[in-house]
C-alpha cells in the first residue's frame, strides 16, 4: 500500500467530546486525511468492531486507508487496510509471519532509534516516532523526543515515518520539514470545535494534496 503525505488522523470516541465517532470521522474525511486509524481503548468488542467497519466503510468511500489500532482480530473483520501496534502489543515480527496478515500494512509506535531500526528489520511498513511535543491523549506518554531526534529517525529508516505527539496546523510543517511524512492527530481534530475544518487545515499543513 503506498503512503501518502498529510495528516494522519486517529479517531477516538474519548476524544470526540460526546459527538458520535463516525460523525467525527467523516468530518475529518471531508477535510482531509492522509490515513484514518481507529483507536478505541474502552468498550466491547462488540462495539469496537461495529465502529471499525463503519469506518472502514467511510474511508474506502473516501480512497483513504483505514488502520485499527492494536487488535488484529477488529482489523481483519473490519476489512481494514492495516493494524498498527505499540512496543507493548503484538510485536510486528510476529505479526509480520502470519498469513492472515498478509496484504496488511502494519505499523509500529517507536520512540527511540533502536525501536526504528528494530521495527524496519522486523517487517513493519511504517512508523509512528514520538511524542515529538508534549500530548494530552495519553497520560502514559513516553519522554518527549523533540524535532532533532525526529530528523533522526526519518533519515535513519527507508520507511514513512509519522510523527506523533502533540501535533496541530502551527506544528505540523515543523514536523514536515523535519521528515515525517505524515503528522498523526486527535485531540487536534476530534476534539476540535469544527473537525473538518481543524482536518484541513493540519492535512495541507503537513504537505496533504487538497481534497
Amino acid at each position: 500500500m503506498s503512503v501518502p503525505r498529510g495528516l494522519y488522523a486517529i479517531v477516538d470516541p474519548d476524544a470526540c467530546r460526546g459527538r458520535d465517532a463516525l460523525e467525527v470521522a467523516a468530518a475529518i474525511l471531508r477535510g482531509g486525511a492522509a490515513m484514518l486509524q481507529l483507536r478505541m481503548k474502552h468498550g466491547s468488542d462488540t462495539a469496537r468492531l461495529e465502529l471499525a467497519r463503519a469506518l472502514a466503510s467511510a474511508c474506502r468511500a473516501q480512497g483513504v486507508p483505514f488502520i485499527v489500532d492494536d487488535r488484529l482480530d477488529i482489523a481483519l473483520l473490519a476489512k481494514a487496510d492495516g493494524v498498527h501496534v505499540g512496543q507493548d502489543d503484538l510485536p510486528v515480527a510476529l505479526l509480520s509471519q502470519q498469513p492472515l496478515a498478509a496484504g496488511l500494512s502494519l505499523g509500529v509506535s517507536t520512540h527511540t532509534l533502536d525501536q526504528v531500526r528494530i521495527a524496519e528489520a522486523e517487517g513493519a511498513h511504517l512508523l509512528g516516532f514520538g511524542p515529538v511535543f508534549p500530548t494530552r491523549s495519553k497520560r502514559d506518554a513516553d519522554d518527549i523526543v523533540g524535532l532533532e531526534l525526529l530528523s533522526e529517525a526519518a533519515s535513519a529508516t527507508e520507511l514513512p515515518v509519522v510523527a506523533i505527539g502533540g501535533l496541530d496546523a502551527e506544528r505540523a510543517p515543523l514536523a514536515r520539514d523535519a521528515g515525517a511524512a505524515m503528522v498523526a492527530c486527535i485531540s487536534a481534530i476530534c476534539g476540535a470545535d469544527d473537525p473538518e475544518a481543524s482536518a484541513r487545515a493540519i492535512h495541507l499543513a503537513a504537505g496533504g494534496e487538497p481534497c
